[in-house]
């Protein structure tokens, strides 16, 4: 069985009898539309064709579709223009590029709007099958969510429109939705997450609930509404939502100077200067949890490890968040403050400045000694060009006791706005 029978085989209709999964093809070459229509076509999967935008926007109204293979520039309208409109009107349709043109700041801008993948002409078949194949898998699995979503009904405050998913973790998925004209990040607790004999997954859930609603610091993201307690089937956050990249993406792109980067980092140590002033650890700083704005507003979020300084919640001896971003105290007792947040801001930092982490192993027992036991490298030993208050400002940040570190967020964003001036200057 192939794997997209397999897929299909778990799409049923009312009677429990399989589907078959439904794609359009857009593309005003003929031979184009072929060519996806024979390494589509099978027992599993309908594929149907259009010619142009008008033709695709003609079908896509009368039919429903599981993935869309569109081609970005025909006459009438591009591909663009329909994933926009598959964004707005039908949320759940999986759009998948194809250019005979691909650059990658268009692949970059494409994946942002929400298509789920960008493929270069000429593509080979079995590249464009593995493609719908992921994609349709993702649709099911977004499926699922929000039928979970539906099922919230009036236990939301808002009536929202769920318009795609965001993202997914391991307690939850989060939803873009719209209300009013505007638009939040809708998070719900995975429904398997419930069975949890502990309860320990609604906890954190309310517990960063809780959090993000007692913070109002703009570089923390806001919390509007949410319902956790036991009675609530499906236990919810509705937050600010943000349109931007994660950290790791700026970590990984070009054209951010020393400046720019060290602003970044600025607003992530002034939103934990305000975490800490509610005497909560954060635990989890990491470029995934950092979001950044096309105009470099930084909002710090997922706070669902977070710990408030009399908690239980963690049982003994459990390891909880990311080991590459975690300070020594860590891996060695469970009494640990804010300056283990500052010594991950420190990882971070040093990622986002150099490119590479300060300390690398293969296997976790491994990364634990090497972080508690070896010096920080030089973050010029591959030939960088730093000044020296910055390189000082890392390995002050990653000194292996807390004694040794900055002792507060706020003495932290003191040394770097001095920088910053050193380098305005």
């Amino acid at each position: 069985m192939s794997n997209l029978e397999a897929t299909a085989a778990l799409k049923v209709d009312g009677d429990g009898e399989p589907n078959r999964y439904r794609v359009i093809a857009v593309d005003d070459d003929r031979s184009m539309r072929y060519v996806v229509r024979r390494s589509l076509e099978s027992d599993a999967c309908t594929v149907e064709t259009a010619e142009d935008y008008t033709s695709a926007m003609a079908l896509l109204a009368t039919r429903q579709y599981d993935v869309m293979v569109t081609d970005v520039d025909m006459p009438g309208g591009s591909g663009i223009e329909l994933l926009a409109h598959c964004r707005k009107n039908l949320p759940n349709l999986q759009v998948i590029l194809i250019t005979g043109r691909p650059q990658l700041n268009d692949a970059v801008d494409t994946m942002r709007q929400g298509a789920y993948d960008y493929l270069a002409k000429p593509f080979q078949p079995q590249k464009l099958k593995s493609t719908v194949e992921a994609a349709l898998e993702r649709g099911r699995q977004n499926q699922l969510v929000l039928t979970q979503v539906l099922d919230l009904g009036n236990q939301l405050s808002r009536d929202l429109k769920i318009i795609r998913t965001l993202g997914k973790g391991s307690m939850g998925t989060v939803l873009l939705a719209e209300a009013g004209g505007e638009y939040y990040a809708l998070k719900v607790l995975h429904s398997w997450q419930l069975d949890q004999g502990s309860g320990r997954p609604r906890q954190r859930f309310e517990r960063e609930a809780k959090i993000l609603s007692e913070i109002d610091h703009p570089n923390v993201v806001k919390i509007f509404d949410f319902k956790l307690d036991s009675e609530v089937e499906s236990p919810h956050i509705l937050m600010e939502y943000v349109e931007g990249e994660t950290l790791r993406y700026i970590v990984n792109a070009t054209g951010y100077d020393l400046l720019r980067k060290l602003k970044i980092i600025r607003q992530i140590a002034s939103a934990l200067s305000a975490v800490h002033a509610h005497g909560i650890v954060h635990r989890d700083i990491k470029p995934s949890n950092v979001l950044v704005t096309a105009a470099d507003g930084v909002k710090l979020t997922d706070f669902g490890i977070a710990r408030v300084a009399s908690s239980t919640l963690t049982g003994t001896g459990e390891i909880v968040g990311s080991p590459a971003y975690m300070s020594p105290e860590v891996f060695i007792t469970d009494d640990v403050d804010y300056r283990a947040d500052i010594f991950s801001l420190g990882v971070l930092s040093y990622e986002l400045i150099t490119n590479t982490k300060p300390f690398w192993a293969e296997t976790l027992s491994r990364l634990i000694k090497v972080i508690s036991s070896q010096p920080v490298p030089d973050p010029r030993h591959k030939g960088l060009e730093l000044p020296d208050s910055v390189a000082n400002l890392l390995t002050h940040m990653l000194e292996k006791s807390p004694d040794d570190r900055y002792q507060s967020a706020d003495e932290l964003v003191r040394a770097i706005d001095a920088i910053i001036t050193e380098l305005e200057a």
